[in-house]
């Protein structure tokens, strides 16, 4: 009699339990490809590093959808006659995004790799109504359990509409604020609100001690500073969160206008002031050595015209002006070898340093991605022409012709490294491998 006592009591909490698993309305979030398309230039956005976004575009029937993440810049909506469009413009690496509507569930967009510069997504969105469940009506008035919700101290909690007292918060020096409350088991509604803004949450309270992140402010990161600082416009106090890593400033709880104001860790010189503004739950890197324009100085040399130099200046655009040449104080001739000589001012005879080839270039400099830069040059070279190679014959004559350089660069902080390839049209050159050399360079940029 015990045992079966026993089996209907623990049949009967089955029931409840299952019947208390109430189903919700919920967004249906589908990529419409695994693959993205090209983002047309009247789409294209610049961030605040100076990269170009990329796009999200969502149909859907909903006219009420909104949209958490590394979102640049406020959704453009616009209606057609199928329904709703929304221009999200996602900063590059962005690896998911969140869509809500009042009336059903969050949904989750996952992209099968991280967006970069260009490209063009579509995700489809619609509302799923739940389906009816039939719930038993059983008196929990004692059934509560413990949760812990988490979000900011500039935020006002709610449960089920309620506002909760900041007194449930468990220590107010820390952050973020957790609040340690007790709650029917069941389905709840969490909501963070700040002036005109709301974060919800919907909780179905199953377990004890089950915790909520409710934090509705977003985060900013400034990489590769020497120096960084926001100061609120419209907008709470963030929270500087230490410990991130060598010139490396993150910054949690900010939501609304801000101005940051940093220097370079490769240039302490040069400012950087930007306005800004933070949404709910987003994340927003800057990368401070790549929104100033650089100075560059450099020793350029090739394999064969080891002496030069390269300057310039680039942000995500710029100009470069190289030049490189062979320097000899003698050289051979059929008759054995001599040196190069020249009369001064006053008509002395002396010894003197001359090139058998000389380069002069100039042309377009591009950031290619993060420290990464790449030129293309044009010009000209003057070299030393002769009948017989690496010999200087009687019929010799310097001559003319067009030089092209292209190079790549890596800059380490204020450190830059090149390397590439120097074509230079020639015709019987005293030294005739100067048609193809390997180029390289080393200096500053400030």
């Amino acid at each position: 009699m015990r045992r079966i006592l026993f089996c209907l009591i623990v049949l009967t909490g089955c029931l409840v339990c299952y019947a208390q698993q109430a189903a919700y309305s919920k967004l249906k979030c589908e990529l419409a490809s695994e693959k993205p398309s090209v983002l047309p230039e009247n789409k294209a956005r610049i961030d605040h590093n100076g990269d170009t976004i990329a796009c999200v575009i969502v149909r859907s029937n909903l006219g009420d959808l909104s949209f958490v993440g590394n979102i640049f810049e406020s959704p453009e909506k616009s209606e057609n006659i199928v329904g709703y469009s929304y221009l999200v413009n996602l900063i590059n690496g962005s690896k998911d995004l969140t869509i809500r509507s009042k009336n059903f569930h969050e949904g989750h967009v996952v992209f099968p790799k991280p967006v970069k510069s260009g490209e063009l997504w579509y995700v489809d969105v619609e509302g799923l109504e739940a389906p009816e469940v039939n719930v038993a009506e059983i008196d929990n008035s004692d059934n509560t359990l413990k949760v812990r919700i988490e979000t900011e101290p500039f935020v006002d909690l709610y449960v089920d509409e309620e506002l909760v007292a900041t007194n449930k918060v468990v220590d107010k020096s820390q952050f973020p604020y957790i609040y340690t409350l007790d709650l029917e088991e069941g389905k709840h509604y969490i909501t963070s609100r700040y002036g005109d803004e709301e974060y919800p949450v919907k909780l179905n309270l199953k377990k004890d001690w089950q915790d909520v992140d409710s934090r509705m402010g977003g985060e900013v990161i400034a990489k590769n500073a020497g120096g960084f600082a926001i100061i609120p416009v419209d907008g709470p106090e963030g929270h500087q969160i230490y410990g991130s890593g060598k010139n490396t400033y993150q910054y949690d709880g900010l939501l609304g206008s801000y101005r940051m104001i940093g220097h370079p860790s490769a240039i302490r010189s040069t400012e950087v002031v930007r306005d800004f503004k933070v949404g709910q739950r987003s994340k927003t890197v800057f990368r401070l050595d790549e929104m100033v324009t650089y100075a560059f100085i450099m020793w350029h040399g090739s394999n064969l015209q080891p002496f030069g130099f390269t300057v310039g200046g680039c942000k995500n655009f710029g100009w470069t002006f190289s030049f490189n040449a062979d320097a000899k104080s003698k050289i051979d001739t059929p008759y054995g070898e001599t040196e190069f000589y020249g009369t001064d001012s006053s008509g002395k005879t002396t010894e003197k340093i001359k090139s058998t080839a000389w380069t002069i270039t100039t042309g377009p400099m591009i950031r290619l991605w993060h420290k990464w830069y790449m030129k293309i040059e044009g010009g000209m070279v003057r070299y030393l022409q002769t009948s017989e190679p690496h010999m200087l014959t009687a019929d010799f004559e310097y001559k003319t012709g067009l030089a092209v350089d292209a190079e790549f660069f890596w800059r380490i902080k204020a450190l830059m490294i090149g390397a590439g390839y120097q074509k230079q049209f020639v015709k019987s050159a005293y030294n005739p491998s100067i048609a193809n050399q390997v180029s390289f360079s080393l200096g500053l940029a400030f």
